[in-house]
């Protein structure tokens, strides 16, 4: 019998026997989903473990293990499996690359690299505006140098200690800064 150490244990505790059912019912070879048989394996009676597996799945916290397990199974051993699936399938030059790219996506937003959600895309938006509402983008070369010449004045950064650097920023020296450095944001100039 397998040791019952590996299945985390929810809030009410499984005794050793539902352990060893847990066990066998999620990782156990000729026994995965099988209740009787993992009943049977975790030393229960033959006689009387289909009724006994059908019981234990009837009781929360031996279905709350089950889950566990199945959650744990599926993240630590099956999800290195599903990976390099989806990666050697990204990478067959033979698969369409309708399916190469469909890979390629779902790896990359179970990476955490998806798509931008909604509020993202909002906050993003909101970032390029200024506090008028308008897109930076939007402005006219006047306006610019009004928020240039607030975003300065915020800054405390005066002609004697800036200087236009590679691309046309503005580059300050922060040992002249009053305020050590810190950068005023559009929208905290009117812009």
């Amino acid at each position: 019998m397998k040791s019952a150490s590996v299945i985390p244990m929810p809030t009410r505790q499984l005794t050793e026997q539902q352990a060893a059912f847990v066990l066998e019912y999620t990782s156990g070879p000729g026994s995965v989903g099988n209740a009787s048989e993992a009943a049977r394996r975790a030393g229960y009676s033959a006689a009387s473990a289909a009724e006994i597996g059908r019981q234990l799945l009837g009781k929360p916290h031996v279905r709350n293990a089950i889950g566990a397990a199945n959650r744990d199974r599926v993240s630590s051993e099956i999800l290195v499996e599903a990976t390099e699936v989806l990666v050697g399938i990204m990478r067959d030059a033979q698969c369409s690359a309708k399916v190469r790219a469909q890979c390629a996506i779902a790896l990359m937003d179970r990476a955490g690299h998806g798509p931008p959600t909604a509020t993202q895309r909002q906050q993003d938006a909101e970032a390029r505006r200024g506090a008028d509402g308008k897109l930076l983008s939007e402005y006219t070369p006047e306006e610019l140098d009004a928020v240039l010449a607030r975003a300065m004045a915020a800054a405390h950064v005066g002609p004697g200690n800036a200087k236009v650097i590679e691309g046309g920023a503005i580059e300050a020296s922060t040992s002249q800064r009053a305020d050590g450095g810190h950068a005023a944001r559009p929208s905290d100039l009117g812009a």
